[in-house]
């Protein structure tokens, strides 16, 4: 009788080590390719040391993820969105997070300064139009011309949704969080819950 025990744990220990080999990597990213391929993958967005890759179905190593071969990029489960965008200013493309998408496309780039401190720019880019800032780092709610400026490019966009335009001109701040959600409530006719965080 002891056999019979001893067989059949072998037996089933062998199915489940059998059933566990076969077993699927799950893939919880997905990078989208210049050429426009999809790619499921699993992506480490912030790695300690070298450069954020992908590695997929098949692959033996990971592959860097850059602006040439990659057109965007989703990652933590599809909870962070990054795409490939031209910035005039910086002269080249790099990768921007994607904070709305829509009509009105808002980006922002998350930039990290030796001495421990960050800031957060932000980008719009309107149909087909060029990309140009909408806030950078120093610039607080009212303060300079600059931010004059930027206000006014704002409103000029809002200005075809008049609910939009209208809650815009309402608000006296200019802030990150005001920005996204006039952005979500243009693309969606919808308020943004939770503050626009």
């Amino acid at each position: 009788m002891n056999t019979r025990i001893t067989k059949a744990i072998f037996f089933i220990g062998s199915i489940l080590i059998a059933f566990s080999s076969n077993a699927q990597t799950r893939y919880w990213d997905m990078v989208i390719t210049t050429k426009g391929d999809t790619i499921h993958c699993n992506i480490d967005p912030e790695p300690l040391f070298g450069k954020t890759k992908y590695i997929g179905p098949g692959m033996k190593k990971g592959v860097v993820i850059d602006t040439t071969t990659v057109k965007e990029y989703f990652t933590t489960g599809f909870t962070r969105h990054s795409k490939a965008v031209y910035v005039p200013v910086l002269k080249h493309t790099v990768f921007l997070g994607v904070a709305e998408q829509g009509q009105i496309n808002l980006y922002y780039l998350n930039i990290s300064y030796p001495n421990g401190t960050s800031s957060r720019e932000l980008f719009v880019t309107k149909g087909n139009d060029q990309l140009f800032h909408v806030k950078e780092p120093g610039l607080y709610d009212n303060y300079g011309s600059k931010t004059d400026k930027y206000k006014a490019d704002f409103a000029a966009i809002l200005k075809d949704n008049p609910d939009a335009y209208a809650m815009y001109m309402a608000q006296k701040k200019f802030n990150d969080e005001q920005i996204k959600a006039l952005i979500h409530f243009y693309n969606t006719g919808k308020e943004l819950r939770g503050g626009g965080g």
